[in-house]
């Protein structure tokens, strides 16, 4: 693999939830992106990484990851029923990480670990 595992792990989710929710395809892979023209976007980005020594069966030196991924969801203050409009692309974005629990092969597994409801 030429790019680090946690750039393709994020340009895969992009892939899953482009055009799979109200976002469309607003969907990017960092937290820094400009969003004063856009009503909706899905935001993806790498959280916290804990890493310890993998099997020795993998060559000895080899790692197991943990990766928090963050999939933020922001709605413009203006919209109708922002709260309403963020559950829905919550249940999108359930919907669209659990069709693909390994990521396209990439992981292991995928589950959700929490939601944070934050302004």
């Amino acid at each position: 693999m030429t790019v680090h595992f946690r750039r393709a792990i994020r340009e895969a989710v992009k892939g899953l939830l482009m055009g799979a929710t109200t976002a469309g395809t607003n969907v990017f892979t960092g937290r820094t992106v400009p969003l004063s023209d856009i009503d909706t976007a899905i935001l993806i980005y790498a959280r916290d990484e804990q890493s310890e020594r993998g099997d020795m069966g993998r060559g000895g030196r080899a790692l197991d990851r943990t990766l928090q991924l963050q999939i933020e969801a922001r709605v413009a203050l203006a919209s109708t029923d922002p709260e309403d409009t963020l559950d829905a692309m919550a249940l999108e974005i359930e919907r669209a990480m659990a069709a693909s629990e390994t990521i396209g092969g990439l992981v292991r597994d995928c589950r959700l670990a929490s939601t944070e409801l934050d302004a």
